[in-house]
């Protein structure tokens, strides 16, 4: 057990420290209120009390040996023992005695634990601190894991159509080695019927005024059957008898349809069918589920171009429609958000895609409303400002795609099999009906 540093006889002599009594009996009291041992505590306070009550003109003691803090430990005890008796009767005594002098002590006491609530209070600032700065960062990780699974789910979905245009491209390779075969057994047999019954061939055409077997209505139904309007010419002048076709009020009806349908370049004819859909709007259907995508032959320069359309039966427009350098040729099978389509190619993505958007160089650009199916889709392009806005119906979207200082043209994107575009109209306007909306965004092209 520890023992006391206390010993009564030191003093008795006199109750008067000298200086070197203060050094030697107040440092080994000192010792004791430190101690950990608490029965050392009460006596060392007796004795301190003493001394401070025998020597009220040495005003020095408090301060010298600091003895203010250390009776603070016993005086802000709540359970009022003896300890805390004593040393706050030490304090008042020193308060008596020393006057203003005992003030500063005091102070400094405070102070010190006024330090400590300082210091405290910061650590717990710095704390709050950083759980608010560990949250932001969670809530940054949650949207970067956000984002890299729907990114990887745009993969997977590509991947997936990949495959599925994969395995189609291979059955229609299959079905055309059959067709190949089925002709050539046809052609063979054409030849042998010449050779064998050259009665049933005709070698007139049927025309108008000099009939032997084939009559004008006939021979424009095989008109209506022309993609390329420049084959139908073709077709007409073979000779003076099939010439006087352009005489038949159907005949103009073919033409015509023809020239609408040579204002839109068809990769892939077997997947893409175009139709009128009245006298004025084409309408581009799907065949098959595959990417694939068309373009108005129209070069968009010299003023303020209107493009408006309508998507159906598109899985709420999984589509889109965007535009192409004129000097870029799309082929069959194109996606518009692959490379190296993308890097010619900017178009506006339908909400049947993932999220409606902008997508140009492999880059997505979110923040519109977007659009769907049964909606009227508004294109306008400015040549000389470079930008081309949306409108769905009659609603300017909040993303557009600026800085457009080339030659471009209109297409259009489709991927499920029965989709549908119709091209409502194509037209100039004199001046511009875009302006300006909230949350505006641009895509630079």
């Amino acid at each position: 057990m520890e023992k006391s540093t206390y010993r009564p006889d030191q003093i008795a002599q006199s109750a008067i420290l000298t200086g070197s009594d203060a050094a030697t009996i107040i440092p080994r009291l000192i010792l004791d209120l430190e101690s950990d041992n608490n029965n050392l505590h009460a006596p060392a306070l007796r004795q301190l009390l003493e001394i401070m009550l025998d020597n009220g003109e040495n005003k020095d003691l408090t301060s010298k040996y600091k003895l203010m803090p250390l009776l603070n430990k016993f005086a802000g005890n709540v359970e009022k023992n003896e300890e805390f008796v004593l040393s706050s009767t030490i304090q008042h005594v020193i308060g008596v005695r020393n006057g203003n002098d005992n003030k500063v002590i005091l102070a400094e006491g405070e102070t010190q634990f006024k330090e400590k609530d300082e210091k405290i209070h910061q650590l717990e600032e710095s704390n709050k601190h950083l759980e608010e700065s560990n949250k932001h960062l969670e809530e940054s990780n949650k949207v970067k894991d956000e984002e890299m699974r729907r990114k990887d789910f745009e993969l997977q979905r590509e991947k997936k159509r990949a495959d599925e245009a994969e395995q189609r491209i291979h059955q229609l390779e299959q079905e055309n080695k059959r067709k190949d075969v089925e002709n050539l057994k046809l052609i063979k047999e054409l030849e042998k019927i010449k050779i064998e019954y050259p009665q049933v061939i005709p070698h007139e055409f049927n025309v108008l005024n000099s009939l032997t077997g084939l009559g004008p209505d006939i021979l424009l139904l095989i008109l209506e059957g022309f993609i390329d309007i420049d084959d139908a010419i073709q077709y007409v002048g073979v000779n003076k008898k099939t010439l006087n076709l352009k005489n038949q009020a159907r005949f103009i009806q073919i033409i015509e349809k023809l020239k609408r349908h040579s204002d839109i370049h068809n990769p892939d004819p077997r997947d893409i069918e175009l139709s009128d859909d009245d006298a004025n709007m084409m309408r581009i259907s799907k065949k098959q589920d595959k990417s694939n995508t068309v373009s108005l032959t129209q070069v968009l320069e010299d003023g303020i171009w209107q493009l408006e359309t309508e998507f159906n039966n598109s899985h709420n427009a999984d589509a889109g429609i965007g535009i192409v350098r004129d000097s870029y040729n799309i082929p069959a099978d194109t996606n518009p958000a692959l490379n190296p389509h993308t890097q010619n190619m900017a178009f506006f993505i339908g909400k049947g895609w993932t999220t409606p958007m902008i997508c140009y160089k492999g880059i997505h650009n979110y923040g519109m409303s977007g659009f769907g199916d049964n909606q009227i889709l508004r294109f306008e392009f400015d040549s000389e400002k470079g930008t081309l806005f949306l409108f769905v119906d009659s609603i300017q979207q909040e993303l557009y795609i600026s800085r457009i200082k080339e030659k471009v043209r209109f297409f259009i994107f489709m991927y499920h099999a029965g989709s549908q575009c119709t091209i409502r109209s194509l037209k100039k306007l004199s001046a511009p009906t875009s302006g300006h909306v909230a949350n505006e965004y641009s895509v630079e092209w």
